[in-house]
């Protein structure tokens, strides 16, 4: 009787431990789902949906719409430089404030996440586009406001607008991506709406940039030669390489066509140094066939100008070959030479030091600052071809062409003109006292071979 009552007292007390523990035991479930959900779906740093939680939303989100929606994706532009220069922890509280403003700016209706790094993605009802775009300019004024360290940012938005019959995320967000991509090549605007045609515009970029790599893998680029004509001598004293393209499907590919993607793609580098060691090579094997030695110039984009090791390349290259400096010239734009004269300045003396020559190219194109390019220690102007194309005695043109020749040679420079064509442009720049000429009159850019045979003949 007594053990029956012990062991009923006993049930009942573990009963009601039982009882009181449920709840407890629930709510750490409770707690612990809630905790696995926010790392899972939330962004630590910004407090709303990371990638994956917005997603999630997103899917459900579309299938409910009623009326017009879109989906904006912003980034900073440049932003590894605010990283780089004042610091990772300044970088973090722009990401925090940036989402403060993106929730005040689209309200608690939208769908807001971050990404990564500092790419953000809005999903929310619009009546128009001018309401969407009149929000990111809203957006960007806000961030600046609590950004007040004086270190204006710069938005990047690409905004498409989402049809009824699309409900694939991931098109919605590439075709967002494709639009924000084409803010960076437009000035004077911080978002644009996604087009069909500038779609179809990067995709091809896209494919030329993919073949473009494998080109230089299978090293199927050419370098030509276009010499140069001395007028007073009267004969070829020098040439410049020239980087060409036949494609074994596509055919010729003009350098106007690849050469912006390679530059947007920083490809321009492996094809710069392709073309460098080529000439390189080229003028160690006219050397050890005997051949006369005449100077070769490169070109030399802006972009590979600043690029880290670019000295490091000449030296190297010039000195596997065997290869004396003062046989070859760097030429650069103008526009690179004026706009850049700051970064650039110090590049140019060292190369000068080695004992290589610097022309400007395209000069009378850009900015045409005589000045700076005395500064630069240059020691030849490329006159470019559109001051030429008209030199009739009544045109404007051909006295501006005249007084550049006339102050370059003031300044101690020499001047080539390039794109001569006709008899009546040869005599004209003759009588300006115009140093070379090059240009189909001469000779077209032509194979290694068949330059070759120029010079022996």
């Amino acid at each position: 009787m007594e053990n029956n009552l012990w062991i009923a007292g006993y049930s009942a007390l573990v009963t009601g431990i039982i009882t009181l523990m449920v709840p407890g035991t629930v709510m750490m479930k409770h707690r612990a789902r809630n905790a696995v959900e926010k790392a899972t779906y939330y962004d630590d740093l910004c407090s709303i949906k990371n990638h994956k939680g917005f997603m999630k939303d997103a899917g459900q989100l579309l299938s409910d719409r009623t009326g017009q929606m879109a989906f904006a994706y912003i980034d900073i532009d440049n932003f590894r430089m605010i990283n780089s220069v004042y610091s990772f922890q300044y970088g973090n509280e722009v990401l925090v404030r940036l989402s403060e403003a993106i929730r005040e700016v689209f309200g608690e209706d939208a769908l807001i996440g971050r990404f990564s790094g500092d790419a953000f993605g809005v999903l929310c009802h619009c009546r128009s586009c001018e309401d969407i775009t009149g929000r990111i300019h809203e957006l960007q004024a806000k961030v600046n406001q609590k950004c007040h360290e004086g270190k204006d940012l710069v938005l990047a938005c690409g905004i498409h607008f989402i049809s009824d019959e699309e409900s694939q995320l991931d098109i919605i967000f590439d075709k967002a991506n494709i639009a924000r991509r084409s803010v960076k090549n437009l000035s004077n605007t911080i978002c644009s709406v996604y087009d069909e045609d500038y779609g179809k515009k990067l995709h091809e970029e896209n494919v030329l940039t993919e073949e473009i790599k494998e080109a230089l893998k299978k090293k199927s680029f050419d370098v030509y030669y276009q010499p140069k004509f001395e007028f007073a001598q009267r004969k070829i004293v020098a040439s410049e390489a020239l980087i060409r393209w036949e494609h074994k499907e596509k055919g010729f590919i003009s350098p106007a066509t690849f050469i912006p993607v390679a530059e947007k793609t920083q490809l321009i580098v492996e094809i710069g140094r392709f073309v460098f060691d080529r000439v390189c090579s080229d003028i160690r094997r006219w050397s050890d066939d005997g051949m006369t030695l005449l100077p070769v110039s490169v070109n030399i984009s802006r972009i590979e100008l600043l690029q880290e090791g670019l000295m490091d390349f000449i030296k190297a290259t010039v000195e596997k070959y065997g290869v004396d400096y003062s046989l070859i010239e760097i030429e650069i734009t103008e526009t690179a030479a004026v706009a850049d004269y700051d970064r650039i300045e110090g590049i140019l003396r060292e190369i000068k030091s080695l004992g290589m020559s610097i022309s400007i190219d395209d000069f009378g194109a850009g900015y045409s600052s005589l000045g700076c390019l005395n500064k630069l220690h240059v020691d030849t102007l490329k006159i470019d071809r559109s001051l030429i194309t008209d030199l009739s005695c009544e045109n404007k043109g051909r006295k501006i062409l005249q007084g550049m020749i006339e102050l370059s040679k003031n300044l101690e420079l020499k001047t080539i003109c390039e794109g001569i064509e006709t008899e009546d442009q040869f005599n004209t720049l003759e009588m300006f006292n115009c140093d070379y000429g090059q240009g189909f009159l001469f000779a077209r850019p032509m194979k290694e071979a068949d330059f070759r045979r120029m010079l022996i003949s």
